[in-house]
């Protein structure tokens, strides 16, 4: 029964999803991935948290004033820390871009590297082709006015 051997489910008889670009010889490139740009993201963004804060003087407390210039830190910080995330981010993904972009130009240039080597074998198995019946041709034609010749010295034998 097809449904005991496991190795007869779909699954186990999955086909390759890109075969060709594996057989090219290209290999594809490592891209950045989401988890290490999300880690660098949250390292930035804790060491946003981490900001010097402005203190009051020794021995005394924190006063309205000073809980809000902290709080302005805090925010400058925060904000600086974010668009530093940000940019991580675009870049990573305008990294991943670049090489995909290159890595696609380097298969098309091994798929036309490869169709001008079949071209280049067509081409000289088609003037070996013509240059076969070229030879088959003029053999014909020689042949051919060899047994005219031997037909004439015949009738001119006879007349």
């Amino acid at each position: 029964m097809i449904g005991a051997d496991q190795r007869l489910t779909p699954g186990g008889s999955r086909v390759e999803i890109k075969p060709l670009s594996k057989s090219l010889g290209v290999t594809p490139p490592r891209y950045i991935s989401d988890a290490t740009t999300q880690s660098a993201q949250n390292n930035i963004m804790a060491r946003g948290y981490r900001t010097k804060r402005l203190q009051a003087g020794r021995g005394f407390s924190n006063s309205a004033g000073t809980r809000y210039a902290q709080g302005l830190q805090d925010a400058d910080a925060l904000g600086q820390a974010s668009t530093q995330a940000a940019q991580l981010a675009a870049n990573d993904q305008a990294q991943n871009a670049a090489m995909k972009t290159q890595h696609q130009q380097m298969q098309d240039m091994e798929r036309q590297r490869r169709l001008s080597n079949d071209l280049q074998i067509q081409e000289a198995l088609m003037s070996r082709k013509h240059a076969d019946k070229n030879r088959d041709f003029n053999r014909q034609s020689r042949h051919l006015q060899n047994k005219q010749g031997f037909n004439y010295s015949l009738l001119g034998g006879l007349i």
